[in-house]
């Protein structure tokens, strides 16, 4: 599976694993992907998470990352049983470095009890439009800085709830209630679905013949400093849509 082939074309349960990496989704309920030759899965795991360029950048947290990996190696494990095969070594010490940032004693593989540190997040789902991609044709992301913590610095802000992803994967299923809209969130935390909203606003600006009418327009609002502050850094990532959005003419 090379590194330029069609991700949006990824059997179901790869691209779910690729989701839940994304997005620090326990690797416990993931798929046992038994059913898939340990060639597509060791390359897949290596070229579009441990390699990828975007995950390079924005990376998953340490501790997330320990978990995903452990997961990975005892599937790989598993499936190259019987095979004359390896397991590419910068898994195994992509591992190692790891654990060694976030265990307190590397040789006891115990990760300490220190606070979650912040973390990038990506949530990916499948798009017709190939122009905004930040991950690779057919697939359109929204990446933020989060909090790991339900409360951090006095506010709740810093981190993404499930009614924020409940509303993204609505509107995600029916975009025209955002396009050519003038959208006002009122409380838009670390700004999620803000960039969601705005990546599916640029979506239809991109695939629009004519983009002169368009009349999108999306305002996000928060009391607390440190949340608006964050929301604003969020939506400017560079892999974000939102750039586009704000600096399209």
């Amino acid at each position: 599976m090379a590194l330029d082939s069609d991700l949006a074309d990824l059997p179901d349960a790869l691209f779910t694993i690729l989701q839940a990496y994304a997005s620090l989704s326990h690797p416990k309920n993931l798929p046992d992907l038994l059913h898939y030759s340990f060639t597509d899965v060791h390359d897949f795991l290596l070229n579009w998470l441990l390699l990828h360029p975007h995950f390079r950048v924005y990376q998953p947290s340490g501790r997330y990352q320990v978990l995903f990996w452990k997961w990975a190696i005892q599937r790989l494990e598993t499936l190259i049983q019987g095979q004359d095969a390896e397991i590419n070594d910068r898994i195994y010490t992509h591992l190692v470095d790891m654990v060694q940032g976030v265990c307190p004693d590397p040789s006891s593989g115990v990760i300490g009890t220190m606070p979650p540190e912040e973390s990038y997040v990506t949530y990916l789902w499948r798009s017709p439009d190939v122009r905004s991609a930040s991950i690779c044709a057919g697939i359109a992301s929204a990446t933020l800085l989060e909090s790991r913590m339900l409360t951090e610095r006095g506010t709740t802000g810093l981190t993404t709830w499930i009614a924020s992803i409940s509303l993204a994967e609505f509107l995600i299923k029916h975009p025209d209630v955002v396009q050519q809209q003038r959208v006002l969130e009122l409380g838009s935390g670390a700004g999620f679905l803000g960039i969601v909203v705005a990546t599916l606003q640029q979506q239809q600006y991109n695939q629009s013949a004519d983009s002169t009418g368009d009349r999108s327009e999306l305002w996000l609002t928060d009391v607390h400093p440190l949340v608006v502050e964050r929301c604003r850094n969020n939506i400017r990532l560079p892999c974000s849509a939102s750039v586009a959005a704000q600096t399209r003419s």
